[in-house]
């Protein structure tokens, strides 16, 4: 059994579908809001990582010195990276510089979509239904082969920080491994029954919505969103993770939940507070997820932020 596993277990009362509607709503709102924030993030990463350094040439003076350094053409090289018509130093020479635009066009809608969706469910995650489901739910073939992969997290055992630093690599891994079939036969397929089907000539005929709403990048965004359900099993348990953290961490600090709070999170927040001694046994079970857990899950959700904050720049005013 998952050693965070919810004390209270009581049957929450059924409400009332005004009330389990202005939930849904609240929910969506959150939710939609938190995926623009994945997005722009996305933005700012693949700015920084392909697009910032373009042999820029720096001047400073060290001990009276004066030296001129000149960056990292990356902006180049990851442009040219896999096509053989331009001498680079990139990775191989396997395409044409035609082909290799196409695909690395299609990297960050890609990853944006996969990012909104990973932000989408973290804002929307109730772990104290996860951890119900997960005491009534049974170990499959593949649960027990993760099982014995250290790095690789499950619901069925604690996730460590280690796993909250490895798993960024390994959902990129597993969603580079999505991405090669599904833009090789998917997209295409795709692309020709929706987009030239039916998309097209929608936009065609109100060109206005078409320039407001409509990307390059838009099929390549929805198999962003359909990779990131498809690693599910693997980060669910690091979205319950987090949400559990902030959780304990809001009654560790006195607080009660509220209505403003999105409902996974109240929901959580509620029955976790439901002990006599809440306070102590939060600070407790904080403490037991050990020294850098809690930091590193900071410091990454304010990065993510000033990265969202950085991509809204670029797009703006870049891009």
């Amino acid at each position: 059994m998952n050693t965070l596993a919810i004390e209270a277990d009581a049957k929450q009362p059924k409400l009332k579908l005004r009330y389990r509607l202005i939930n849904f709503i609240q929910e969506q709102v959150y939710g939609l809001f938190f995926g623009h924030i994945g997005k722009l993030s996305m933005i700012a990463l693949y700015f920084i990582l392909t697009q910032w350094l373009q042999g820029q040439q720096v001047a400073t003076t060290i001990f009276g010195q004066h030296l001129t350094v000149y960056l990292w053409n990356v902006k180049y090289i990851w442009d040219h990276l896999l096509s053989r018509d331009a001498a680079h130093g990139g990775l191989a020479e396997w395409l044409s510089t035609t082909q290799w635009n196409n695909i690395r066009h299609v990297v960050r809608p890609y990853l944006e979509g996969l990012m909104a969706l990973l932000l989408y469910q973290q804002i929307g995650m109730d772990a104290q239904k996860y951890e119900q489901k997960t005491r009534e739910s049974r170990l499959d073939a593949l649960d027990r082969l993760l099982m014995r992969v250290p790095l690789i997290p499950l619901r069925y055992k604690p996730v460590t920080t280690a796993q909250e630093v490895a798993i960024p690599f390994i959902v990129l891994l597993l969603g580079t491994v999505i991405a090669i079939p599904m833009f090789l036969w998917v997209l295409p397929f795709f692309h020709t029954t929706l987009h030239a089907a039916w998309l097209e000539p929608q936009l065609n005929a109100h060109s206005s919505l078409a320039a407001k709403l409509y990307a390059d990048g838009y099929d390549a965004f929805i198999l962003g969103i359909v990779a990131g359900f498809a690693v599910k099993r693997i980060t669910r348990p690091v979205l319950n993770a987090n949400m559990m953290f902030f959780c304990r961490r809001w009654i560790a600090q006195g607080r009660h939940s509220h209505w403003w709070m999105p409902p996974g999170m109240r929901h959580t927040i509620a029955a976790l507070d439901m002990r006599e001694d809440s306070v102590e046994h939060n600070k407790e079970q904080l403490a037991l997820k050990g020294r850098w857990f809690g930091p590193f899950v900071i410091v990454v959700a304010i990065s993510i932020l000033l990265l969202a904050v950085y991509g809204y720049y670029i797009i703006a005013y870049i891009a």
